[in-house]
């Protein structure tokens, strides 16, 4: 059974959230919609998406402010980036902030999006199986130096008891 994705999407276009949820849902995942920043905050901490996708430019809190909370306290959390801004500066900002994808509006192509949606969970698949294999490799070499440790004081046992006999 394949478990479903979470996205979050936060624009203040109330088109484009429509029509990004939509699109989305269509392609089996989960998708939770807020019309500004500040929304988009409260519901990623009770929705627990596995991605995000923001828009920049927004009334009140910007998808700048947005992502810098979220990188902040997640740093290796997916955030896309879709945006009206093709501002080179925003972009370098965004991918500073920890951006995974930059993709600017409006949209022509869904496939796309969705495409670089499963990019990123790609990438974050990838970066689970490395923590995981870091996490395992720890253990291994935790086992083998107590194993190590102990014939170091069994062989050091042995030199002390030989010394006695001499």
């Amino acid at each position: 059974m394949e478990i479903t994705r979470k996205v979050l999407v936060i624009d203040d276009e109330p088109n484009v959230l429509n029509i990004v949820s939509r699109f989305l849902s269509s392609k089996d995942f989960t998708v939770a919609a807020a019309p500004n920043g500040d929304e988009g905050l409260k519901m990623f901490k009770r929705f627990s998406p596995d991605a995000v996708l923001v828009d920049l430019k927004m009334e009140g809190m910007t998808g700048f402010e947005v992502m810098e909370s979220i990188t902040k306290e997640y740093p290796n959390y997916p955030v896309l980036v879709i945006t009206g801004s093709n501002d080179v500066k925003d972009a370098l900002r965004a991918l500073q902030l920890g951006a995974w994808d930059y993709i600017i509006k409006p949209m022509i192509d869904f496939e796309e999006l969705y495409q670089r949606l499963l990019k990123a969970f790609e990438k974050l698949d990838l970066l689970e199986q490395n923590r995981k294999h870091k996490e395992y490799m720890e253990q291994e070499v935790r086992i083998r130096t107590e194993k190590l440790e102990a014939r170091v004081k069994e062989l050091e046992d042995q030199i002390d008891n030989l010394g006695k006999k001499c």
